[in-house]
This record gives C-alpha cells, sequence and structure tokens, in this order.
C-alpha cells in the first residue's frame, strides 16, 4: 500500500510524456496496484473506499481517479502515442483488470459508488466508436480520429 503513491507518480508522468519504458512500469505499477488490493482485508478495501479523512490514502482517490481513470483516458486518447497499438492494448487491459478484481471484490452496489467514472469512460468511448441499429447489431461507426 505504501508504493500506491509511486504508482500515482509514474502515471502522472505518463501522462506528461510516454515512453516505452514508463509503459513498462505501468505495467509493473498495475501489479502493485493488484497486490496492494488483494493484501488488504475487506474492512480495509472499504475504509479505503469510505475514508474522509486528509491524512488517509483513499483507494477511490489514489486507485480509481489517480490511476485507473487516467490509464483509461491516455489509452483512449487518439493523440497519445504508444509505442505501438499492441502496447495501447496492454496497458488499457492491465487497467481493466484492476477494475475488473476490486469490482468482484467490492461487490455491484460499492462499485456503483466508488467506481463509477471509469466504467463511464469506457462506455462513452464505447459509445464513440459504435452504434447499434434497430435489432442491436454493433457496427463501427466512421467518425474522425480527433474526435475520440
Amino acid at each position: 500500500v505504501q508504493y500506491l503513491p509511486f504508482c500515482v507518480d509514474l502515471v502522472e508522468q505518463a501522462t506528461k510524456r510516454l515512453t516505452p519504458p514508463i509503459e513498462a512500469g505501468l505495467l509493473a505499477a498495475f501489479r502493485i496496484v493488484r497486490l496492494s488490493a488483494k493484501s488488504m482485508t475487506d474492512h480495509q478495501l472499504m475504509n479505503y473506499l469510505e475514508a474522509k479523512e486528509k491524512h488517509f490514502l483513499a483507494l477511490q482517490d489514489y486507485i480509481v481517479e489517480k490511476i485507473i481513470v487516467r490509464v483509461l483516458q491516455l489509452t483512449f486518447n487518439a493523440n497519445a502515442s504508444f509505442y505501438d497499438n499492441r502496447s495501447r492494448i496492454i496497458v488499457t487491459a492491465g487497467a481493466v483488470s484492476i477494475l475488473y478484481n476490486i469490482s468482484m471484490r467490492i461487490g455491484l452496489e460499492n462499485t456503483r459508488m466508488y467506481a463509477r467514472k471509469p466504467f463511464e469512460l469506457m462506455f462513452e468511448t464505447f459509445g464513440k466508436l459504435y452504434e447499434a441499429d434497430e435489432q442491436l447489431k454493433i457496427s463501427a461507426k466512421c467518425t474522425d480520429t480527433a474526435e475520440v
């Protein structure tokens, strides 16, 4: 848990200037976040989510807002220059994996309260890229890449 601020710092560096070593560092940060969340008891995890005191690191603030949301914003931004498309996919999958693990652990209602923003971001991006017809068949939209 004490390494979460370093993970946040790495994500901030990635949003400023993305390089292949930082991309690899993001994957390592995801591992640290996953292990930190896994090492907490359910009670500790919920205390982090519901933290109101300033001196207490809020899981919602550190993991959800400062790591998952920022990484998803970075990977969904067409102007962000990853080393290659595969790197973008791997980093996105890592962020989604953390979100999934935390969501499964805290349950549906708590996910709605504490991890709503990353899901909204993912579905907003999905909505920009795809559309459904009357039979609910999903197809790709013809969009300008600068819009996404």
